[in-house]
């Protein structure tokens, strides 16, 4: 948990997702949700599996970023499950050795704008994956203190423009 955070707040998320129709944890706080031990190595399986379970939480779409690929060629997934249709989606894309605050909270807020203009899941996974990595890239490009976060600033353009090429695939397990 991060300074600060008590397993009371897990409880209380937990509560939250039951009320939720998606839900976006990273890794580490799909782990936290679920009550199981965070691994590094978990295999792009168990996070499925982890998809599938948190499902039961109460949300309709469960979507865990920084999950590992399946290939050993890709560098990092965002796995999702779709309890309505029970199909599983997954979107590769490089990995940057950075870390900004707040790429979560940006992640989320182009999910939900994505779904709300009626995108479907994969879609919305697309431009949400495709606008954080780029904006990782742009700023780790820069001599800029991680705690300000990602320019996002740099990469605005990318929530309006049409996706170059569409790399989701429907994962059959």
């Amino acid at each position: 948990l991060y300074p600060g955070m008590y397993t009371q707040m897990v409880e209380g998320m937990r509560h939250l997702c039951s009320q939720a129709k998606v839900i976006t944890p990273n890794l580490t706080e799909a782990a936290l949700l679920l009550g199981q031990p965070f691994r590094p190595d978990i295999t792009a399986e168990e996070a499925f599996e982890w998809c599938r379970r948190l499902s039961l939480l109460g949300p309709d779409y469960c979507i865990i970023t920084s999950a590992p690929p399946t290939e050993k060629n890709k560098n990092i997934a965002t796995i999702a499950y779709n309890k309505t249709d029970h199909r599983m989606w997954r979107v590769c894309s490089d990995y940057v050795p950075a870390g900004y605050p707040g790429t979560g909270d940006a992640f989320a807020s182009v999910i939900t704008g994505c779904l709300l203009q009626e995108d479907s899941l994969p879609e919305a996974i697309e431009r949400a994956v495709h606008f954080i990595n780029m904006g990782i890239k742009a700023t780790y490009g820069y001599d800029h203190n991680p705690l300000n976060g990602m320019n996002q600033e740099k990469v605005l353009h990318y929530l309006v423009e049409p996706l170059p090429y569409f790399t989701y695939e429907q994962i059959f397990l």
